[in-house]
């Protein structure tokens, strides 16, 4: 999938594909593009793909570590629908999408958004230890 504005691949870093499909990758992206709740001003919903549009131009190498961590792959997927019904909706979709993740014994890392949606990544995170 294409970011039409910018014209560049929509995946964290722009990362080739023997590193980005979900496959080949030990960590995956969830872009939650909510800001239902916030208590100033909307916008935060633009947070999630200003991150994946910014990440095509950081350094892949990690000067600190002597390492290229994203050959781990990173999987980004697309960007979640939101659930306008209510907060603990939205929170409860968080959560399933997460423990999706954890289940195929995958790192799920969620790009928000407003505060709040940590909350079903944080309960996705407890039901999975519990198990």
């Amino acid at each position: 999938m294409l970011n039409k504005k910018y014209h560049i691949p929509f995946n964290f870093g722009g990362l080739e594909e023997r590193y980005s499909s979900w496959e080949n990758s030990k960590v995956v992206i969830i872009s939650v593009p909510y800001d239902l709740t916030v208590s100033y001003r909307t916008g935060t919903r633009f947070g999630p793909r200003a991150i994946i549009d910014a990440s095509t131009h950081m350094e892949l190498y990690d000067e600190e570590s002597k390492k290229e961590t994203y050959k781990i792959g990173i999987h980004t997927l697309n960007e979640m629908d939101i659930v306008a019904s209510s907060p603990e909706e939205m929170m409860e979709w968080i959560k399933k999408d997460c423990l999706e993740i954890l289940k195929a014994k995958k790192f799920p890392v969620v790009l928000g958004g407003e505060h709040s949606i940590t909350l079903g990544v944080v309960r996705a995170f407890l039901e999975n230890k519990a198990k």
